[in-house]
């Protein structure tokens, strides 16, 4: 993440483009909602992944506890569920994002 806020930086620096200054974020933000779709295609969905981390931390009984949740339906599909609308919106928010940087950003003649 540090190396791509970097990275970002630099190429609006030496572009000089106010244009990819705004945008720049929207990379990230596109991505990770890539990849929350994308992990819809796995075993688990990332949102499985990150919540544990919140729910159970390190605690392995209530790592067992979370994991053992997967077996029931209807958590397994509400987890698919946060994992496909968070991806959606993230992609769409970078769409939304570039797009008003094309149009309020003043065009040069």
């Amino acid at each position: 993440m540090l190396g791509f806020l970097i990275l970002g930086t630099g190429a609006s620096l030496i572009s000089g483009s106010v244009f990819f200054a705004l945008i720049k974020d929207s990379f990230l933000t596109a991505l990770f909602g890539l990849v929350c779709l994308g992990s819809l295609l796995g075993a688990r969905p990332l949102m499985f992944y990150i919540i544990r981390q919140f729910v159970a931390g390190d605690d392995p009984a209530r790592i067992e506890w979370w994991n053992g949740l997967w077996e029931y339906p209807s958590f397994s599909s509400a987890l698919r569920f946060v994992t496909a609308m968070w991806g959606i919106v993230y992609i769409a928010e970078a769409l939304v994002r570039v797009g008003f940087a094309l149009i309020f950003l003043p065009q040069s003649s």
